[in-house]
């Protein structure tokens, strides 16, 4: 967990609320701040990984949890996708761990 400690540290800046989003709306805590990207650019930059990419991440999360035995359907919902076909999309594995599997 060493390695995801500037996330837990963005999610423990923030203010607990009724809300059932982590990073609820300004303008309406019923909604996600989601589309609001300066939250997301802000964030990048108090954890000092301005480069980062949501799509990397997705990847990150996708190859660590199937490398970690969790089974596709559980990765899918992980991802919020629909179907299977579309969390293999963000499966990638480091050559090392295909030799391991080898």
């Amino acid at each position: 967990m060493a390695s995801f400690t500037p996330a837990w540290l963005t999610l423990n800046w923030q203010p607990r609320n009724t809300s059932q989003f982590v990073f609820p709306s300004s303008n309406d805590p019923a909604q996600s701040r989601s589309s609001e990207f300066s939250l997301w650019r802000d964030n990048r930059r108090k954890a000092g990984i301005e480069d980062a990419r949501l799509h990397y991440l997705r990847v990150s999360q996708t190859s660590q949890a199937i490398m970690n035995g969790v089974p596709m359907p559980g990765v899918s919902c992980l991802l919020d996708q629909a179907g299977i076909r579309m969390a293999l999309h963000y499966t990638h594995f480091e050559d090392q761990n295909i030799k391991a599997a080898v």
